[in-house]
């Protein structure tokens, strides 16, 4: 591995710890901050192993965070023409700079995660992982190292809460309460599907 290879793990090692350290945070002023942060290292980090698709869609989702963060307190939703230009925007830039069929992936990447932001709960959370995942491949291929396994980290993390908010809390809404007027709690019996 050269200098400048081990160097650019380095900055992603940090971008990525950033990242993930915004995601933990409940203040979504502060995750934004931390995003800008952590996508900008990633971007550098990127561009220092000449993976150009994958240094514009970065220093796209930073400007999209700075753009979240000053929108914060104005909106509740996102309007529908912000998402149309997170859309359009990295496209035409990387369709523009394209330089190989590696380049697709962080494209495909970035359109679902523009869309994501107008849906909630399942959608936004199936969007993410499917973003994260392509993010895998393409940063093995750039010899992105710490990327792919931050990437597989996200990964995972999202499939857990598919899990856990979708899968398992769908089972929980299948069941209904029913009153004992003996003990006066309320039980839940799984609902008969017949």
């Amino acid at each position: 591995m050269t200098t400048q290879q081990i160097v650019s793990q380095i900055i992603n090692f940090f971008g990525s710890t950033t990242n993930m350290v915004g995601i933990c945070i409940k203040n979504k002023r502060k995750t934004l901050i931390l995003f800008t942060i952590g996508n900008s290292l990633i971007a550098i980090a990127l561009g220092l192993l000449g993976a150009t698709a994958g240094m514009i869609v970065e220093i796209c989702f930073v400007i999209e965070s700075l753009i979240n963060f000053f929108l914060e307190k104005k909106y509740t939703l996102y309007p529908i023409w912000l998402i149309f230009v997170y859309v359009v925007v990295p496209v035409t830039i990387l369709i523009i700079m394209f330089q190989s069929s590696w380049d697709l992936l962080p494209i495909v990447a970035s359109v679902l995660f523009a869309l994501s932001m107008v849906f909630h709960n399942f959608s936004l959370r199936l969007l993410n992982f499917l973003s994260v995942v392509l993010w895998i491949p393409y940063n093995i291929v750039y010899v992105q190292y710490v990327g792919a396994v931050s990437c597989g980290v996200l990964a995972i993390i999202n499939l857990i809460a598919i899990i856990r908010y979708d899968i398992l809390k769908k089972k929980e809404s299948n069941r209904e309460p029913v009153d004992n007027s003996q003990t006066k709690q309320i039980k839940y019996v799984i609902a008969d599907e017949e």
